[in-house]
């Protein structure tokens, strides 16, 4: 069965890809590193900096090498770079930009401990990323995206297509909608660009494509999100 979710997006959102990591540090395995932000500005936006946990505890016998005395993130330390009224709780930042068309760098370290008691990390992962405030937006409404009309039953090896449509609520003078991107998408499943109705300038379509297999039988899940610009 493949469900699309209902997500809706604060309009005008920008994530870009080109996320910078340190070098000549210890990582730890299966770690999640953000990528970069876009908000809006005095609009307060919450970033949440996760990662998965090391698998397993480290055999008594291992040893761990020395460390070098780096400097892990350079001039860009949380919270030297960023407006005042940031925070950072529990693995969450709150960012408020004061000024649109600034970027901000922004590095914290996540580190991991045999306890809550020791006070040396077992591995050291930087993250980094840059957050970009835009002016706020002329229209505020964000899109929706349509549900499917039906729960899709598909067979092992027998391919099947469905379109997924977004509306814009915004006037296409203001605002167009630019893509429904995959925010956590189906093995296998792949997608064509994104298409305005004919009969609805406010209406744009994505036609996907998938042929399930047999490792894949059960309920599988499609997340997407709608962006404007």
């Amino acid at each position: 069965t493949t469900v699309a979710t209902n997500t809706t997006v604060a309009t005008n959102t920008t994530v870009a890809t080109n996320t910078t990591v340190a070098t000549n540090t210890t990582v730890a395995t299966n770690t999640t590193v953000a990528t970069n932000t876009t908000v809006a500005i005095t609009t307060a936006t919450t970033i949440n900096a996760t990662t998965t946990e090391t698998p397993g505890t480290p055999k008594s016998t291992l040893s761990y090498p020395n460390r070098q005395a780096i400097d892990e993130c350079g001039s860009i330390c949380y919270p030297y770079t960023v407006p005042a009224s940031t925070t950072l709780s529990n693995c969450t930042i709150t960012f408020t930009g004061n000024q649109a068309g600034v970027w901000y760098a922004v590095a914290i370290q996540v580190e991991d401990f045999i306890d809550g008691t020791s006070t040396t990390p077992m591995s050291s992962v930087p993250v980094q990323f840059l957050i970009y405030v835009q002016s706020q937006p002329a229209c505020s409404k964000e899109p929706i995206i349509i549900l499917l009309d039906r729960c899709l039953e598909v067979q092992v090896g027998i391919s099947i297509s469905f379109n997924l449509s977004a509306i814009n609520l915004c006037n296409q003078s203001v605002a167009t909608l630019i893509d429904i991107a995959v925010s956590n998408g189906i093995t296998g499943m792949t997608h064509d660009n994104l298409i305005q109705s004919s009969t609805n300038s406010s209406i744009y379509y994505m036609t996907f494509t998938w042929t399930p297999q047999t490792n894949q039988i059960g309920s599988q899940q499609l997340c997407t999100i709608a962006y404007t610009r």
